[in-house]
């Protein structure tokens, strides 16, 4: 009977238990953070055309990472509360052993993101710079196409640096602008209200207040920025969660010997 097993724990072996409970809950709590926080950075826009812009996903597959690491830990929350409730040895070694499991999980995920975080500067503009000169609006090239329009408009940003004149500049010695009967993309256009101000003065090649009516960045900085923000949040979380389940194999591995003994 539990109450009787209850009775054979000493002192330290009921505060393992107890704090158990409390380090499941705040294991739980974190591992649906880690699976929103996974979920998100796999499915919002901006950071999956980032990944497309740079030529390199690593933060993606930090995300998938960090989800399945959620899910993992939402099963093994439960699995260790029931083995402290029971004080199942079984049910308490297997939760030990899925906690080094996550962790090497979790581990590789921050070694992925940190990874990205210390590449990333030495390869984001070469990528930037051949994605508008040599691939934009090219068949074959739909998605790096889409990528660049989605981020030109949602960061009001036009090509990979400098002001409006440069953008256009750079646009004027692509590929694209040989196959193009016009200035620059719409989605470098300005907007006001969501609605573009005047795109055909945006466009116009003829028209000599052109640079008036392009956003007036380029989209480097907020490339960079939002890809590293992003990696540096993968770390972060990897590194609380390692944290948490420190303490949470502690706390099973006391039980056990408690039990054991």
């Amino acid at each position: 009977m539990p109450d009787k097993m209850e009775e054979d724990l000493s002192c330290t072996g009921r505060c393992a238990k107890n704090m158990m409970f409390t380090f499941n809950l705040l294991f739980l709590v974190s591992g649906i953070m880690a699976l929103a926080l996974g979920l998100f950075i796999v499915i919002f826009p901006v950071s999956t055309h980032v990944a497309v812009l740079m030529g390199n996903g690593k933060f993606i597959y930090a995300g998938y990472i960090l989800m399945v690491a959620g899910i993992a830990v939402v099963v093994v929350a439960f699995v260790g509360c029931c083995g402290a409730k029971y004080e199942n040895k079984m049910l308490l070694g297997g939760y030990f052993l899925a906690l080094i499991f996550i962790f090497v999980i979790e581990f590789v995920a921050g070694v992925v993101a940190l990874a990205f975080y210390t590449q990333a500067e030495f390869y984001i503009e070469d990528n930037l710079e051949i994605g508008v000169m040599e691939q934009y609006g090219l068949p074959g090239e739909e998605d790096l196409t889409a990528a660049w329009n989605y981020i030109q408009w949602w960061f009001e940003c036009c090509g990979f640096k400098g002001n409006a004149t440069d953008a256009a500049l750079i646009y004027t010695r692509s590929l694209w602008y040989l196959t193009s009967n016009v200035r620059v993309p719409e989605s470098c256009c300005t907007e006001s209200n969501n609605k573009i101000v005047n795109l055909q003065m945006c466009q116009d090649r003829q028209n000599i207040d052109w640079y008036t009516n392009i956003n007036n960045q380029g989209c480097y900085n907020v490339i960079f920025g939002t890809a590293i923000q992003l990696s540096v949040i993968i770390a972060v979380v990897g590194i609380v969660l390692s944290i948490i389940q420190f303490f949470g194999m502690a706390f099973s591995y006391c039980l056990l010997r408690r039990l054991a003994g």
